[in-house]
């Protein structure tokens, strides 16, 4: 295995060690209500991403060669159930104050 294909598992592995670590003992509510928790299990997850498109280049295979279309993991929106609990509870989305230029 080549050097770069390693890397590239590793930090998949290390990434999704982390989401694991972040998410001991919470609840969806949890998730849902912590910005700072949303945003590094969210970040982890485009490591993920990040590494599986590498992945895929280097080893010139594709999901559509294995059978897996890219529109079916679009379909399954998997923040679609959080995104609805926020609307139910009024939160939506609102930018942090932090990111607002100061007046």
């Amino acid at each position: 295995m080549q050097l770069e294909t390693k890397k590239l598992l590793d930090d998949i592995r290390r990434a999704s060690e982390l989401i694991a670590q972040f998410c001991v003992g919470r609840k969806i509510e949890d998730y849902i209500d912590d910005a700072l928790l949303r945003s590094a299990v969210e970040r982890q997850f485009e490591i993920i991403g990040e590494s599986l498109n590498r992945f895929e280049e280097r080893s010139g295979h594709s999901r559509a060669d294995h059978g897996l279309s890219t529109d079916h993991y679009l379909s399954q929106r998997p923040y679609s159930r959080v995104r609805r609990r926020r609307r139910q509870r009024g939160l939506g989305y609102r930018p942090s104050q932090s990111a607002e230029a100061p007046s």
